[in-house]
């Protein structure tokens, strides 16, 4: 019920043939780190900002120079997670340029900063950080009932910045919650996830 036990179950039920996958066809070419620290120092504020993941995916460092993220997992508590907080947010993939601009005019004539709701809105802007202080496109959201599957394709162009949207499979094993809900093995989808972030 607790992060957790959701960290524990997924390290011994999830992750361990996930490990095996790549330790085959990457071998030697990455590592993995859990509650790595990353700090950015904060001119403005002379100050240092420290993010922490719960688990990377990074090459490996080199004569002291920081291996590149290829992909971060953070994990939140049992029914943390709800479509509810972020379907009015929630495009198809296949929504037209106007039709997401329409939505971002729609937030803003409002005066509103998003639509998301309660802890959507929090996460969102977490995984928008790390995904900007770590220079990765790919950062997941999983409370072992959802997985959420960013991929931020602005996140390498822009020093600290993800742009103002991002791609985001909402997947889980029942394929209930939501329109935009995919069913899908947690399994299946996190090794499809984590592939194609060593691919990029």
């Amino acid at each position: 019920e607790t992060e957790a036990d959701v960290v524990e179950a997924s390290a011994l039920y999830i992750l361990a043939p996930i490990y095996e996958i790549l330790h085959e066809l990457y071998a030697g070419k990455w590592v993995r780190s859990a509650e790595r620290t990353h700090v950015t120092p904060n001119e403005e504020a002379e100050e240092k900002e420290c993010v922490r993941y719960d688990l990377t995916f990074q090459t490996p460092s080199y004569n002291g120079i920081q291996g590149e993220t290829i992909a971060i997992l953070e994990y939140k508590k049992r029914n943390m997670i709800r479509y509810d907080d972020f379907k009015a947010t929630l495009l198809s993939a296949h929504a037209s340029e106007i039709t997401i601009q329409s939505l971002k005019d729609e937030i803003e004539d409002q005066d509103k900063e998003t639509y998301l709701q309660r802890n959507a809105q929090a996460y969102s802007k977490q995984v928008c950080k790390y995904a900007a202080t770590s220079r990765c496109q790919h950062v997941a959201l999983f409370n072992w009932d959802n997985l959420l599957l960013y991929r931020f394709d602005r996140a390498k162009i822009g020093k600290g910045d993800t742009g103002d949207q991002a791609n985001l499979t909402w997947v889980n094993e029942s394929g209930i919650g939501g329109k935009f809900v995919q069913k899908c093995y947690i399994r299946k989808a996190i090794l499809g996830w984590i592939l194609k972030a060593f691919e990029d």
